[in-house]
C-alpha cells in the first residue's frame, strides 16, 4: 500500500523579482557599464586631486580599481578613524581589516558629489 501522506519538496530557490531584475539588467548592460565607468572616473579624478594635496597621506595613484589604501603618516590610523567617524558622519575603513594597520580604505564608485564631500571631510580632519 502506498503512503497517502503529502510529500513536500524543500530547496533553495532564487527570488523571482530578483531574477526578473537581473534579466532586465543584462539587457541594458552597456548602459549600466557606461554609467559605472563615468562615476568611477569622476571619483578617481577627485581622489587623485585630494591625494596630491595631502601631506599627511601617502598613496600610489592607479588608473584601475575602485579602492585605495592611503597610508597615514605620523598618525595612528585606528585612533584617527575613531575620532573621524564620530565627528564627521563619514565612514572610512581601517586598514587593519586588510592587514594594513597604518592605512585606511577609501572606496570609489558612489555618488560623485557625496564622494567629494567625504574627501573634503577627511581633508579637514587631517588638518
Amino acid at each position: 500500500m502506498e503512503d497517502a501522506s503529502p510529500k513536500y519538496l524543500y530547496s533553495a530557490t532564487s527570488v523571482f523579482p530578483g531574477e526578473l531584475l537581473s534579466v532586465i539588467a543584462f539587457r541594458h548592460l552597456d548602459v549600466l557599464r557606461e554609467r559605472a565607468r563615468r562615476i568611477v572616473e569622476a571619483d578617481r579624478k577627485l581622489l587623485c586631486d585630494f591625494l596630491k594635496q595631502q601631506s599627511g597621506l601617502c598613496a600610489v595613484e592607479t588608473d584601475c580599481g575602485t579602492t585605495t589604501f592611503p597610508r597615514l603618516l605620523n598618525r595612528n590610523a585606528d585612533a584617527f578613524l575613531s575620532a573621524f567617524d564620530r565627528s564627521s558622519d563619514t565612514s572610512a575603513i581601517p586598514g587593519r581589516f586588510f592587514e594594513m594597520p597604518d592605512h585606511l580604505r577609501i572606496g570609489m564608485g558612489v555618488n560623485t558629489e557625496m564622494f567629494g564631500e567625504g574627501l573634503n571631510r577627511i581633508s579637514q580632519a587631517l588638518r
